[in-house]
Parts: C-alpha cells; sequence; structure tokens
C-alpha cells in the first residue's frame, strides 16, 4: 500500500518533487524499522539521487536520506561504509543547519554508537558526548533523542568499565524518569 502511494506521488508530482522524496525517507524508515534493511537500501539511494538532482546535494532533505543511508549500512554490519556516510552527512548538515539542530544530534549520536562497535571508544565518547549536548539544548533532557544519547554513553562507560561516569549518566536518566513521572 505505501509502495503503491509512493508511485501515485511519483506520478502525480515527479520523481523530483520534495512531498516525493519525503515520502521515500518515510517508506524506507518504515522498511528499516520493520527490518527490510535491504528493501530501504534501495528506496534510499534511489531517493539520494532523485533529491541530489531536484534538491540539490546539500539540501536538509537529502542529507536525512544520507544519515538513513548510513543507519542502513549499520544495520547491515557495513561500518566502513556507515562511518564514511556519517561523516559526510555531519559535514553538510553543519553548513546547512544551525549548530543546535536536533538532526545534527541525532547523526552526532548514531556516529558515536557506530564508533563504539568498532571499538574507538575516544572518538565514540567525543560524539556522544556532542550528541547528548545538542540533543539537550535542542529538545531538553527528557526527550527520547536526547535520553538514547545518554543510554549510548551509558553504554559506552560500562564497556570500558569506568563505573563513575556510568553512574553519572544513569543518575541523569533516573532523575529525569522521576522527574516526568511527577509532572502528572
Amino acid at each position: 500500500m505505501a509502495l503503491e502511494s509512493l508511485k501515485r506521488c511519483t506520478a502525480t508530482l515527479g520523481a523530483e518533487n520534495l512531498s516525493t522524496i519525503r515520502s521515500i525517507y518515510h517508506l524506507a524508515r518504515l522498511n528499516l524499522k520493520t527490518d527490510r534493511a535491504d528493501e530501504a537500501q534501495a528506496l534510499i539511494v534511489d531517493g539520494i539521487e532523485r533529491a541530489s538532482t531536484g534538491l540539490g546535494a546539500q539540501h536538509f532533505e537529502t542529507l536525512r536520506l544520507m544519515r538513513l543511508l548510513a543507519d542502513v549500512y549499520a544495520a547491515l554490519e557495513q561500518r566502513d561504509e556507515a562511518d564514511r556516510l556519517y561523516v559526510e552527512c555531519l559535514a553538510g548538515m553543519k553548513v546547512a543547519l544551525p549548530a543546535e539542530h536536533s538532526d545534527i544530534g541525532i547523526v552526532l549520536r548514531q556516529h558515536g554508537r557506530l564508533l563504539l562497535s568498532k571499538q574507538k571508544t575516544v572518538e565514540s565518547e567525543t560524539m556522544l558526548l556532542d550528541a547528548y549536548k545538542v540533543l539537550n539544548a535542542a529538545l531538553g533532557n527528557g526527550h527520547p533523542e536526547t535520553r538514547s544519547a545518554i543510554y549510548g554513553l551509558v553504554d559506552l562507560y560500562d564497556r570500558t568499565t569506568d563505573r563513575e561516569s556510568a553512574a553519572l549518566w544513569r543518575n541523569k536518566l533516573s532523575s529525569e524518569t522521576t522527574r516526568m513521572d511527577h509532572e502528572d
């Protein structure tokens, strides 16, 4: 059904139309979340080509598709390709977006988690700390994206046996949960 909607959108609006490209992004994201990374990959590659041609290589939607493709490569354990794309995407987003935009924080977080999976703990820590700063400023400490960065830091410090730092970040999670529970 979603694929049929995408075909209609393409036929009606054109292959390089912003709404068509956003539809590709959302359909590919759905495929990734439902463990169909191969289908997502094909859609995203097509979407990046369309977006680059119609909107430009540095357009936000093109960069978002690049980030999603990096996520797909990470899910498929193609870590070097994911690493390259996260770096490229982050560079583009830093030019196209304000420094504290949540999408920059998301790329930093995803890249930090990827680097941790590659056992690059120093680089991972830098990325995850930067991700937390950006996401906390953009969305607040209780937002799921920010909390995901905190979970990444807890995981990092648990793996490096830095129990004190892990406890500090775990505390941020539990104190925010307690605060949110009492806001009702």
